[in-house]
């Protein structure tokens, strides 16, 4: 049995969503009583596009709420009332579904329409485009699942979110600093360039290879992170902080990520940072500590390098720096590396030092080429 948009009407008030379900959006064309109506059941053409149209419909009904909900009904309202106005017109009736299904294919591809309020109530936001949004103080979890996102949706993937504000955000979903949000929020592959997170809680969420170059970081709770393969050159993580897990000691990850030229003045910074790049990286007064993956042995066993050499040969491959982080032209004035404080003859085994300044305000050229 065909099914088709129905013209309708409520005492003079537009049509609600309500009026307009999923499945039921059409009619049944055995009770079809208007002229475009029996013409589009009566074509197989027609039907289908009117399928069609109930189907991007539909998803746009889900997507918006409150006030773009209530505009997309009213727009359907009067869409419908040209439709009618083609009586049984073929070519008419094939020129109004054309233009209508343009229309919402054009609204669910607006970043600021569907995407964006989708990823304001939920925080999901799959290869969509939010690049400048401002989506400053959020808090998806507040307005999903009765405040709760499960702690299992990976929300976002591949987004891209270039110049975008997210200044005091928050997207932990769970009760507690130490469930927050592990799994929940996945920002790989995203494009976050100059976003600012100022002071977000971004607890146990995913950026593997996510650019943030230029992003703002500072304050930001990174508990539980990973940042691997992250691009984060010329970033502010100023203040920034990520602890160890409380029950088992687990940190953030940091492997393989780029902070060149970043700023990382006071973070206090645990995870494992084994091929990280800090060339040109601001550490004053920072305290960097967890474990250094991937040392050969001779390093691992380095003062104030916190790893079991046993477990060495089961850690990744060296890498572009050897394993090491790369302190070339890092600013180290005052700060703790992995409990170092101060050059040894056999300390800093974890790194690769030239034009650095140490914490005692010495310059070391130790690995310069």
């Amino acid at each position: 049995m065909r099914l088709a948009f129905p013209l309708l009407a409520i005492s003079g008030l537009f049509v609600s969503l309500a009026a307009i379900p999923a499945d039921a959006a059409s009619f049944n064309c055995a009770k079809a009583s208007t002229p475009d109506e029996r013409a589009i059941c009566a074509d197989a053409g027609l039907s289908l596009e009117d399928e069609k149209l109930a189907g991007l419909y539909s998803k746009l009904e889900q997507l918006l709420n409150g006030t773009r909900r209530q505009k997309l009904a009213a727009s359907q309202h009067e869409w419908l009332q040209v439709r009618a106005k083609c009586h049984d017109d073929f070519v008419c009736l094939v020129s109004a579904y054309d233009h209508r299904t343009k229309q919402l294919r054009n609204l669910l591809a607006e970043p600021n329409t569907a995407a964006l309020d989708l990823f304001r109530r939920t925080g999901q936001c799959k290869s969509c485009n939010l690049s400048g949004v401002d989506l400053s103080g959020i808090e998806p979890a507040a307005h999903a699942d009765g405040g709760k996102l499960q702690c299992t949706i990976d929300a976002v993937a591949n987004g891209v979110f270039d110049g975008a504000r997210i200044d005091h955000a928050n997207f932990v979903s769970c009760n507690t600093k130490y469930q927050s949000a592990l799994n929940t929020m996945t920002w790989d592959g995203a494009s976050l360039k100059g976003t600012d997170f100022t002071g977000a809680n971004l607890g146990g969420n995913s950026f593997k290879g996510t650019n943030l170059t230029g992003a703002n970081l500072s304050g930001a709770n990174l508990f539980w992170v990973d940042m691997s393969n992250a691009t984060l050159r010329r970033a502010n993580l100023t203040g920034a902080q990520s602890g160890p897990d409380a029950m088992n000691g687990i940190c953030s990850d940091f492997t393989n990520a780029d902070f060149s030229d970043a700023k990382l003045e006071k973070a206090n910074l645990c995870g494992s940072f084994y091929n990280a790049n800090l060339n040109g990286a601001d550490l004053r007064n920072a305290t960097i500590f967890g474990n250094v993956m991937g040392l050969s042995k001779r390093a691992a066993e380095a003062p104030g390098v916190e790893i079991d050499p046993s477990t060495t040969d089961t850690k990744p491959s060296p890498g572009r720096f050897g394993g090491k982080i790369d302190l070339t032209g890092a600013d180290l004035r005052g700060a703790t590396i992995f409990s170092e404080t101060k050059l040894t003859p056999h300390g800093y085994g974890f790194a690769i030092l030239c034009r650095t300044k140490m914490p005692d305000g010495s310059t070391s050229n130790r690995n310069c080429k």
